[in-house]
Order: C-alpha cells, then sequence, then structure tokens
C-alpha cells in the first residue's frame, strides 16, 4: 500500500482514541502517521512501575512525546489477597460477579483462574517490591521526556471504576489479573510523588498547571521547607481535608507563589479560621472556593488583599462562621475595583434566616441588582424570602 503521508495524517487526525489505536494497527506507515495524534487529549498513566515504565517507553519516540501537554497520573492501589481471599473478594471483576462473564465450560473457568492469579500476584509483587524513590525518579524520568507539557493532573480512579473500557490501560490490566482497585478518594501519597517529581521546574519548562482531583490531605504530606512550585500559575485542588489542617493547607498554598487563579473544595464542617492569612498572589485573578466555613472578616480579607489584581471570585456551598453575608457583601459593593462574583449552592449563614440559596434564579436576580447598584437596599429578609417563594 502506497499511500501518501499527508492523506494518511489528515485521516489520523479525524480519528476517536480508540479508532487511531485500530488505525496504527494496520502498518508501519499507519503508525508513523498516527503517533503525533495520540496525546491530542492529553496522556494518562496508572501509579504502578509498569505503567510509568511503559509511559517512558512510549515517550521515547519525540512525536509524541513533543505534543504532550497534559499529563493525568492516576492514584491505585490494590487490595492483597490470598488465592481464597482472591477469588471471593468484593472487587474481583469490579464487584460483577463471575456469572456475568462468559466462560466456554467449567474446565476454562478453573484454567483461566489460575491464569489471573498468577498475573495478579505477579503485579502486587511488583507493587509490594518497588521503593518510593525509584517511584518518584521514574516520574522524573517520564516528566524529563516532555519539553512541551504545560498541565498535570492528580486523579482517583472513580469515574474509570464502574466504566472500566473507557480507559484502555487499565480494563487490560482488569482483565489480566480480574480485580480492581480500592475505591479510595485518598490521592495524597501521589501528589506528593508527582511534587517531588516535578518541583524544581528546570525540566518542565512550559508547566504551568496543576491539579488534584480526590480526597488530599496536605498534613501527610512530606515536603522539604524549600520545596515550591514558583513555575505553577493554576492550581485546582478539588478536596482539602481541614478538620483542624488549616495551618498545613496554608503551607501548602504558600509553596505556590506565583498564582494566577486558584480554585479550592474543602470538605469537613469545621471551620477553616486563618487558611489565607499572611497570603497574597500579586498575580492573583481568579479566585474560586467551595466548601469554605469562615468568618466575614477572612471573606472580605481575601477580596481585599487581592483587590488589585482579582477579576473573578466564586464562592459555592459555603458557610460563615460568624458576621452576616450582608455585611459581606455590602464590603464587595464598596470595592474600588469589583470583581466579577459567581455564586452557587446553599450559603449558610448563622442561622437559617441568613441563609442564600442561590440556586433560585430570584435570589441571583436580587443578589445581582444588589452588587451592581449602590442605591438598592439589602433585598434578603428571612428564609422564606431567600428560597425564592
Amino acid at each position: 500500500m502506497n499511500v501518501p503521508f499527508e492523506l494518511l495524517s489528515c485521516i489520523a487526525s479525524e480519528l476517536g482514541s480508540i479508532d487511531l489505536g485500530n488505525f496504527r494497527l494496520a502498518s508501519r506507515a499507519c503508525a508513523n502517521a498516527g503517533a503525533s495524534f495520540i496525546p491530542r487529549y492529553g496522556l494518562s498513566v496508572l501509579n504502578t512501575s509498569r505503567d510509568i515504565k511503559e509511559l517512558e517507553d512510549v515517550l521515547q519516540n519525540p512525536r509524541i512525546a513533543l505534543n504532550v501537554k497534559e499529563l493525568r497520573v492516576f492514584h491505585v492501589q490494590w487490595p492483597v489477597c490470598s488465592r481464597q481471599e482472591w477469588e471471593t473478594h468484593h472487587l474481583l471483576f469490579g464487584g460483577n460477579g463471575r456469572l456475568q462473564h462468559q466462560f466456554p465450560s467449567t474446565a476454562s473457568v478453573r484454567q483461566l483462574s489460575d491464569k489471573a492469579f498468577v498475573a495478579y500476584r505477579e503485579h502486587i509483587s511488583e507493587q509490594e517490591s518497588r521503593r518510593y524513590f525509584d517511584e518518584v525518579s521514574a516520574l522524573y524520568t517520564a516528566f524529563s521526556l516532555l519539553p512541551n507539557l504545560t498541565s498535570i493532573q492528580v486523579s482517583n480512579m472513580h469515574e474509570y471504576l464502574w466504566n472500566p473500557k473507557s480507559n484502555r490501560r487499565y480494563y487490560k490490566l482488569q482483565q489480566s489479573i480480574w480485580i480492581s482497585p480500592f475505591y479510595s478518594s485518598d490521592v495524597t501519597r501521589t501528589v506528593e510523588a508527582v511534587s517531588l517529581a516535578s518541583k524544581t521546574g528546570t525540566h518542565l519548562g512550559q508547566l504551568a498547571a496543576f491539579s488534584v482531583l480526590g480526597y488530599f490531605n496536605p498534613e501527610d504530606l512530606h515536603l522539604g521547607p524549600s520545596d515550591t512550585f514558583p513555575h505553577i500559575q493554576n492550581l485546582d485542588i478539588d478536596e482539602f481535608l481541614v478538620c483542624e489542617n488549616e495551618k498545613s493547607i496554608r503551607s501548602f498554598l504558600l509553596r505556590f507563589p506565583n498564582l494566577r487563579t486558584l480554585s479550592l473544595k474543602f470538605r469537613g464542617w469545621m471551620p477553616a479560621i486563618g487558611i489565607f492569612d499572611s497570603t497574597h498572589w500579586p498575580s492573583l485573578t481568579r479566585l474560586d472556593v467551595r466548601g469554605m466555613w469562615t468568618s466575614e472578616v477572612e471573606f472580605a480579607k481575601i477580596l481585599e488583599t487581592h483587590a488589585d489584581s482579582l477579576t473573578h471570585f466564586g464562592m459555592h456551598d459555603s458557610s460563615l462562621t460568624d458576621g452576616s453575608w450582608q455585611g459581606l457583601f455590602t464590603k464587595i459593593r464598596n470595592l474600588e475595583r469589583q470583581p466579577e462574583i459567581t455564586l452557587s449552592g446553599d450559603l449558610s449563614g448563622t442561622s437559617e434566616s441568613e441563609t442564600l440559596y442561590m440556586g433560585s434564579d430570584l435570589v441571583q436576580h436580587q443578589m445581582s441588582e444588589f452588587l451592581h447598584d449602590l442605591n438598592v437596599a439589602w433585598p434578603f429578609r428571612s428564609s422564606v424570602w431567600n428560597q425564592g417563594d
């Protein structure tokens, strides 16, 4: 088959990830033509020694490595079982019974089961034998092969545990060892490994965004006092554990001195007092907080500290420990340079009558009028009115 490279590239550019993989299997010419389109939607890697090694092998192809801009690192941890425990584990086949899987005969079930358990034990042995700093070093090597990487995300596997076929490499591994990883939200250990592998930024000149999708406890993060990330401009933490971790959260945030956008979600109904004390990002233009429970004074201090740069402030499902929403939004309205305000969810006051239900179109309209017109009086007087009834 003598098809021009340009035509093969044009065909490859129109294919989705699964079709692209099949297209590249057709011939060496198709494989070469489709290589540069592999990272079109970013690459992902399971936090296992085997998968990180496979990523390194893939990145030896410069046409792939040069085109990778986004990398997603999945935190995974498998149960360690004896043969009997493995055969009856609730995560076998991702929680689906064997009857849902078609086997030719009873004899083949035993044969396939023996093969799958051998593969499982090999996989677990690899995981148990790897050393932590070997993992960090492997990630560092992988990152060093990505000169145009702009974004790293550390993520749990939740979206794939119920739909394993949507991640081909994870699905292939699950089909080999039959068992799925724990349904774990805590990605702290992988956040630490990725942070250590990328902390200098000297080998990641374009890296500007870092995000964490999953539960993250900064109290369990072990970084040196000088480990900072001045190259990161966009930080998104999906679920910070509060529960008296204010000091460790603040220390973590101060490791990113040059932020332009910051999005934080807090987990745990505990007052988050002092998280933003002594924090100032001169270039911060966008700040979004979700689930934050603090005082009117601290909310106002955040905005006043960043008044010169902030163009957008989002507050979602948050609560006041003291003060009032009227006091806070009056201060926001009176700012000389008021940022665009986005509000959603329930904004809980110090009493039920002071709670604002921002899912109501009426409440949103009333709030917008109040923020943009100094002559409009505070419109929310009771819980009934706040709900827009």
